[in-house]
């Protein structure tokens, strides 16, 4: 039998354990489940019950780690481990993980009682990293020298950075990371600057969102996202905040987090919503988020891509949005756009299908008036065009220019004036 320690902030929560037969069990501990300030590792493993096992645990697990065959394979091949197996690989980059759970070894925990390690580095490693990164899209973003390890969910290659003062860092211990950089997708041109611009976009519309900056590192180019789920206290010392993404706390596993192949759906995530601290608050702000997701062609806005934060005393909120990328420049767009197809259907999946009376039929679920969504929807439509202009142009001013931008604001005006007619 082998175990790992489960930490909630540092601060011991449970014990994930693994029996030769693969079978996963987690126990929370009795000191953590008694205190008033408990909250469970996820809504789908909840503190009332001391114990859990089975898929939901695994599925939980599973979305910690990155959900791409071929990067588990290679971290497998790394860490000498069975890429098939989460909690070996957990007990390999379990250290710093989304949220502010760790999974550590007592060795780890032997050694790392305070403190913790920084590993600076110059914007020259940056750049060679993310080169790598590039090269290599399985890489595990960390020098065999590194002490610090980490497991950020999704497809896309990534790495979690410490941010301080100006200067980078790989921290190890107890340390967290603050950023998180992600290269720009190979087979679409100006993605960094394509999501960027989508995260401006969706904050002048009022939504959360994650703030994020094009980074360039000598001839590297990458998104660099602030982590939400990391802030400093007084001290100045970066503090873990528990996060969980909407497949977690509904105990599906990654390779279903699209509705068609079987994920969640709006209505199954107003469920979850409904049980947060300020449910009419959640489901407005997911709403807001569906919509405009719906007017910039959004594709990727499935389950893996909204979060809630978990606080002390069982407090739970929708995150800030993250991940938000327009798919609308990369087609054509009389003829391919009409077959784009969303994450989550409003009664049907593509674009084009989706009707006023479809965003009626969903508001009931979501616990909104009809004319409230449809009201949402054509303040989205009227303000896009001229948001995406502005952002091109204060892009522009501070020396960030892609061919990407343009096309945004053309192709989301287009867009936004079809459904204007219909609306």
């Amino acid at each position: 039998m082998k175990s790992l320690h489960v930490l909630m902030g540092g601060i011991p929560m449970g014990t994930l354990t693994q029996v030769p037969s693969g079978r996963l069990t987690l126990e929370y501990l009795e000191s953590w489940t008694r205190s008033p300030l408990a909250f469970p590792l996820s809504f789908s493993l909840p503190i009332t019950a001391r114990e859990h096992a089975g898929k939901t645990l695994e599925n939980f697990l599973w979305n910690l780690l990155p959900d791409n065959e071929e990067t588990l394979k290679a971290w497998g091949r790394e860490y000498q481990v069975s890429h098939r197996n989460a909690f070996a690989l957990l007990g390999k980059v379990g250290e710093d993980c989304a949220g502010a759970v760790q999974f550590v070894t007592e060795e780890w925990l032997s050694n790392n009682l305070s403190g913790g390690e920084i590993n600076w580095i110059d914007e020259q490693e940056v750049e060679a990293r993310l080169r790598r990164l590039n090269e290599e899209r399985t890489w595990t973003g960390r020098r065999p020298s590194d002490r610090g390890h980490f497991s950020l969910a999704g497809a896309q290659p990534k790495m979690a950075l410490l941010l301080e003062e100006g200067r980078w860092g790989v921290p190890s211990g107890r340390v967290a990371t603050t950023h998180i950089l992600k290269p720009p997708l190979a087979h679409l041109n100006g993605t960094t600057e394509n999501e960027h611009a989508c995260l401006q976009l969706a904050s002048r519309l009022g939504l959360a969102t994650a703030e994020s900056a094009v980074g360039h590192f000598g001839n590297q180019v990458a998104i660099v996202v602030r982590r939400y789920d990391r802030e400093r206290d007084e001290a100045g010392s970066v503090r873990r905040y528990h996060q969980e993404d909407l497949c977690q706390a509904l105990g599906v596993h990654p390779d279903t987090k699209y509705q068609k192949d079987g994920g969640p759906s709006p209505e199954a995530i107003a469920g979850i919503l409904a049980q947060t601290t300020d449910p009419a608050d959640a489901l407005e702000r997911f709403l807001r988020a569906l919509v405009f997701n719906f007017l910039i062609g959004g594709t990727d806005a499935h389950a893996k891509n909204f979060s809630l934060i978990h606080l002390p005393g069982r407090r739970s909120y929708l995150a800030p949005l993250y991940d938000l990328i327009s798919y609308d420049p990369y087609v054509d767009h009389e003829a391919e756009f009409r077959s784009l197809k969303m994450a989550m259907k409003v009664k049907h999946y593509e674009f084009e299908n989706v009707m006023p009376r479809h965003w009626e039929a969903l508001s009931g679920s979501l616990r909104i008036s009809a004319d409230q969504t449809i009201s949402v929807i054509k303040e989205f439509a009227c303000s896009i065009p001229d948001e995406m202009a502005a952002i091109r142009d204060q892009c522009a001013a501070e020396g960030l220019v892609h061919p990407v931008l343009t096309m945004m604001v053309d192709r989301l005006a287009r867009r936004c004036e079809r459904v204007l007619r219909v609306y």
